[in-house]
């Protein structure tokens, strides 16, 4: 499986296997990357001695993962929208029909760390 993110601090590289199941990756939230709200990021710390950053992986690199389809339309703002991608800290599920919705129901899951096995394809 190809590393989907670097360690901007120790330069490590990680796949979305390493990322759900390393004990040094925490899993800490999820937050809207800019303020058009066309991409959002999973956060997570890499707790090491030689490291404790914090580094970002877009959401959609965990698409395969979800057990739901995604949306196309983007509501962040809209009148369902419960604001909770500009959070980093609110780890609740999201109800609206957005297209982020499904990977803010997934976030709990992630922080759990109660994975579905990765299928390598």
């Amino acid at each position: 499986m190809a590393p989907v993110v670097t360690c901007p601090f120790c330069k490590a590289a990680f796949t979305i296997e390493d990322l759900l199941t390393r004990p040094d990756i925490k899993p800490i939230g999820m937050l809207l990357g800019d303020n058009e709200a066309a991409w959002n990021s999973y956060y997570f710390n890499h707790i090491t001695p030689d490291c404790g950053t914090t580094f970002t992986v877009r959401v959609d690199a965990f698409a395969p993962l979800l057990t739901e389809s995604i949306p196309m339309e983007i509501r962040t703002g809209a009148c369902d929208c419960e604001g909770r991608c500009t959070s980093l800290t609110d780890l609740a599920e999201c109800r609206a029909e957005c297209h982020w919705a499904p990977y803010r129901r997934f976030l709990p899951t992630l922080v759990a760390r109660m994975m579905p096995p990765v299928v390598q394809k």
